[in-house]
């Protein structure tokens, strides 16, 4: 008879836990919808061209987003061929591991299927950007739930992360959109802290894992940010010797996931002695002035004017409803036991993660302390956009704000009805979200598959698979404007898939550099011989750049350039290189 009872309170727990379970995956599956609405709207009009566009951001071209929709092509090419030959990509050929010159965004394999369906990557791109936004969202959503603030604040939260100024700002580098890795790693922490366990450690590993893989300088900048941080969330958990051992272990399985990717990029930068000089990583850095700037006009009166075109700063602000919040947040959370350290690790992550955006720019006495993170932690010697570090910033704003609106909810808790303080935090929380809004996105419309299918077509025909091939323009600078003819020829050999000597990326190897050089005299002797030294079978030249008549008429030149294809409506000219 008392096994009959056990058994039915057992029954009856395992039937609360289900329940429980499921609640929670609807309300996710719930949440994550409203925020892939959200998504669709904050960057509208993007929806009604997923197939033909690529959303810009502030980008003043396309070059970029270009660039990005190529490797995420790749991604989904190599997982065709079971990931054969992954880091020797297409471009700057005869280069050895050429895709470990930029992010290689390996988490993009996700929507492969979607690029083998498609004629362009770039419905594929812009679902996942749009999914990344909403899966923003959701993470944060979770995390502030596990933090026990109420659902409201806890939504709202979600939506100003989702809405983080400077995501928007640079929605057009596809690889900083994704800030869920980073909200799931703050979460694992946190979990981890309540009771550490081998389970636990698991989870925090592969979550940080993920947030490397999905982009590099978010994890790189992470694992700084989390050292300076992170013990506020583990606290005393920190004098127990077991803690160690599991971090420990958390550690070392993230690093068995990345290594794949970071011992290739360790070699690459070995081999062609990646450098950043000092006076670009300062360009390249905040300063105090750029916390005061909004990416763009703020949609409700503020104190902070948005920022001028470009020029030397970055526009910073989180949004002035989002950062009273905050500091609300923050004055609220240290008065009481139970959210003290979530608001110590968020003052403590956004002061750390401003100094360090300063960059080589803020001196300590006779220390400058991004100096020392580029002199003795590995990876930051390669790390040039310092002012990246805002982001955590930013994150760390809406989580605080997140923490400010639950403090509003609790003040008015005993002087108002459910309803008026829903409406209160529904008011503050909407105003943080509007304010920060960003104003219609700018699109880029992909060239017309026609205007390219002529001599494609003839490449795959007659030329054989493989034959490495050059393209003229090349780029005639480092600027984005420059390169943007590049990202264009990378496009195109998504479809005719020869290997190019033109390529665009984070870093650029000295030979190629040295190529593009040349170039710019194309199509004189030097330029030629370079051509065929470094093994270009084929050229595909504008004809704004040489016409076929005034190559014929210089003898020694025709027969080192040899006419085999012209394409009157793309305006370009095909040669054979002798």
């Amino acid at each position: 008879m008392g096994r009959d009872a056990n058994t039915v309170v057992d029954a009856g727990r395992r039937g609360t836990r289900d329940r429980g379970t499921a609640h929670r995956s609807g309300a996710s599956l719930a949440a994550l919808l409203a925020y892939l609405v959200l998504a669709v709207a904050v960057t509208w009009p993007l929806a009604r061209h997923l197939d033909a566009t690529l959303p810009l951001g502030t980008e003043p071209v396309a070059t970029v987003p270009l660039f990005n929709l190529w490797t995420l092509w790749w991604n989904a090419d190599r997982a065709l061929h079971l990931g054969v030959d992954y880091w020797n990509a297409p471009i700057f050929f005869p280069a050895e591991s050429a895709f470990a010159f930029s992010e290689a965004q390996p988490t993009t394999v996700v929507v492969a299927p979607l690029v083998w369906a498609s004629e362009t990557p770039a419905a594929a791109y812009n679902v996942y950007l749009l999914v990344a936004l909403a899966l923003n969202g959701l993470a944060s959503f979770r995390l502030l739930r596990r933090l026990a603030l109420g659902v409201l604040p806890a939504a709202l939260g979600g939506a100003m992360v989702e809405l983080l100024p400077f995501v928007h700002w640079q929605l057009g580098v596809l690889q900083l959109v994704p800030v869920f890795g980073i909200v799931w790693t703050i979460h694992a922490l946190v979990d981890f802290g309540e009771g550490p366990s081998l389970r636990r450690a698991v989870a925090l590993g592969l979550a940080f894992a993920i947030t490397y893989l999905l982009c590099n300088h978010h994890g790189l900048f992470l694992s700084v940010l989390l050292l300076a941080a992170g013990g506020w969330l583990l606290g005393r958990e920190l004098l127990r010797w077991r803690t160690w051992l599991q971090l420990l272990a958390a550690v070392a399985l993230a690093l068995i996931v990345v290594a794949p990717v970071v011992h290739v990029q360790w070699k690459a930068a070995q081999e062609y002695r990646w450098e950043r000089r000092s006076d670009a990583v300062a360009d390249l850095s905040a300063t105090w002035s750029d916390y005061t700037r909004s990416p763009w006009p703020p949609r409700e009166p503020a104190f902070t004017p948005p920022a001028p075109a470009r020029g030397n700063g970055f526009p910073l602000h989180p949004g002035t409803v989002m950062g009273v919040l905050a500091i609300a947040g923050l004055a609220w959370g240290l008065s009481r036991r139970r959210h003290r350290r979530v608001a110590a690790f968020g003052l403590t992550l956004a002061g750390a993660a401003i100094v360090l955006s300063l960059g080589p720019q803020l001196r300590v006495g006779p220390v400058v302390p991004y100096e020392l993170l580029a002199g003795h932690y590995p990876g930051f010697e390669h790390i040039r956009n310092a002012h990246r570090f805002a982001l955590f910033a930013q994150l760390a704003v809406a989580v605080l704000a997140a923490l400010g609106l639950e403090a509003v909810a609790v003040a008015l808790g005993r002087r108002s009805s459910s309803r008026g303080r829903g409406i209160a935090v529904a008011v503050l929380g909407a105003a943080a979200v509007f304010e920060i809004w960003p104003p219609p996105q700018r699109l880029y419309f992909l060239p017309d598959a026609e205007a390219g299918r002529t001599w494609i077509a003839w490449l795959e025909a007659e030329t054989p698979p493989g034959s490495p091939v050059v393209c003229v323009p090349m780029a005639r600078g480092g600027r984005a404007r420059d390169t943007l003819e590049t990202a264009l020829w990378m496009y195109w050999g998504t479809q005719h898939r020869r290997p190019l000597l033109n390529g665009y990326s984070g870093f650029f190897p000295p030979p190629a550099a040295r190529l593009q050089t040349a170039m710019k005299a194309f199509p004189d002797a030097h330029s030629l011989r370079l051509l065929r030294k470094r093994g270009a079978r084929y050229a595909v030249v504008r004809r704004a750049v040489a016409r076929r008549e005034a190559i014929a008429r210089d003898a020694k030149l025709a027969s080192r350039l040899h006419w085999v294809f012209g394409d009157d409506r793309a305006g370009l000219d095909v040669y054979a290189i002798e």
